[in-house]
């Protein structure tokens, strides 16, 4: 039959072909093609071999004429119903976690046809989405995940500095096991490359900063705590026109710090660098000048201002105005009188100790050899060098006659060296 039938097709006399030895009508195939369109409309997706095999030669062109608004993957058609219902059904997931699976996905996809899928979808706010394994994942997922490392790189190094843990480390499973409740692990092993470096980067940056910061707080606190006022009462030695009294009040200033000073430092040698190497410079320091050079080479840019210094012999005289009103001592009344109005004319504020410099000596005493006068009378006159009101260098004369004498202080008198020690503190008055 296909002797007499295919040169008649050939001639245009039969609307049909021959094929594997039967006659097939153009109207056949012709509704076998458009019958491919009906389905790819019904089931939303069509495989492009079936349209191959229909004899369409162009399927794309084919399928756009009928359908304009379908797309073609890799193997398959889908229609513009089938996208808009994978949008919706991934659309709230990565609205509120930025990732969503594909596991209702066609299985006649193959996962070429499912990469050309997700670029052609977008997340609800217009950015694009990437494919990862079976899952749609949004560009806004890794700076979430590096923000997210990042902080849990911060929380290990505060940790680690607060239990004083030698550096930290943070492995890539380790972050990948604090990451997994933020989107399925074969996401996260797949942006594990790019978030750990710059996470364990943070983490020792983080670590050194903590570290840096306590030693800048520790050499603060040095500064605040015991070098400005050792300044502050180094200047008011330095102001001094006595010689001998400077000398003793320097070497008592010394014993200051051996005794005090470098003990109380001993409780930041664990916990602060260079603070225990200090502490033996300052035992071996033997003049006031070293204490100094050692403290200020420590604390670096912490060596405080004249405001800092300001401030802590102001901190000073209210110390000493503190002491001065409930005192009812005679002998304490005119010394801390004495160095009010020496830090109120002065450029610091004098600090000794009576266990090793006596304030005052007794009459009888001061008249045996080698015997020296006391502090007070010392202090007295440094006082007069700066002009003292009328009438204040003979009251602070006559009491301190009376204390020398071991007799009664009128309580009249003690009142008005308080008053006058009040009025230097508050107003600055006492000399002319």
């Amino acid at each position: 039959m296909s002797a007499v039938v295919t040169p008649m097709s050939k001639e245009g006399v039969l609307d049909g072909k021959v094929k594997n030895g039967h006659y097939i009508p153009n109207k056949y195939v012709q509704a076998q093609q458009e019958g491919l369109v009906h389905e790819l409309r019904k089931e939303r997706i069509l495989d492009i071999q079936s349209i191959h095999k229909a004899g369409v030669q162009d399927p794309r062109g084919f399928i756009l004429e009928r359908d304009p608004s379908s797309r073609l993957l890799t193997t398959h058609f889908v229609t513009e119903g089938f996208l808009e219902d994978v949008r919706n059904r991934i659309s709230e997931k990565i609205s509120t976690q930025m990732w969503s699976d594909l596991e209702f996905l066609d299985t006649r996809l193959s996962s070429a046809d499912t990469s050309a899928l997700v670029n052609l979808l977008t997340a609800p706010d217009g950015s694009p989405l990437e494919g990862i394994d079976a899952f749609v994942v949004s560009t806004a997922l890794l700076p979430s995940l590096t923000a997210d490392s990042a902080s849990y790189a911060k929380s290990l190094a505060e940790k680690a500095h607060t239990k004083g843990a030698p550096n930290p480390t943070l492995e890539p499973r380790d972050l990948s096991k604090h990451l997994s409740s933020k989107a399925p692990r074969q996401v996260i092993s797949h942006y594990i490359s790019a978030l750990h470096p710059s996470a364990l980067s943070l983490l020792n940056s983080h670590f050194e900063s903590l570290k840096s910061s306590e030693i800048n707080d520790a050499k603060q606190i040095f500064a605040d705590r015991y070098y400005t006022r050792l300044v502050v009462h180094k200047r008011a030695i330095d102001g001094l026109s006595d010689k001998s009294l400077r000398f003793k009040l320097e070497a008592d200033l010394l014993i200051h710090c051996r005794e005090v000073i470098i003990p109380s430092l001993s409780e930041y040698i664990t916990t602060t660098p260079g603070v225990e190497e200090l502490c033996v410079k300052l035992k071996e320091a033997r003049e006031l000048g070293g204490i100094f050079s050692h403290l200020a080479t420590f604390i670096g840019d912490k060596v405080p201002d004249m405001d800092a210094m300001q401030a802590v012999k102001e901190s000073m005289i209210q110390d000493l105005k503190a002491q001065l009103q409930p005192s009812n001592d005679p002998a304490e009344i005119v010394l801390l009188v004495l160095l009010i109005l020496l830090a109120r004319r002065g450029h610091g504020a004098l600090r000794f100790s009576e266990k090793y410099i006596p304030v005052f000596v007794p009459k009888k005493q001061r008249k045996q050899k080698g015997a020296e006068e006391g502090v007070a009378e010392k202090l007295l006159r440094e006082a007069k060098r700066k002009k003292l009101s009328k009438g204040v260098p003979e009251l602070l004369d006559g009491v301190m006659s009376t204390i020398a004498k071991k007799q009664k202080v009128e309580e009249e008198d003690l009142e008005k060296l308080k008053g006058i020690g009040n009025n230097m503190v508050e107003f600055g008055l006492g000399s002319d």
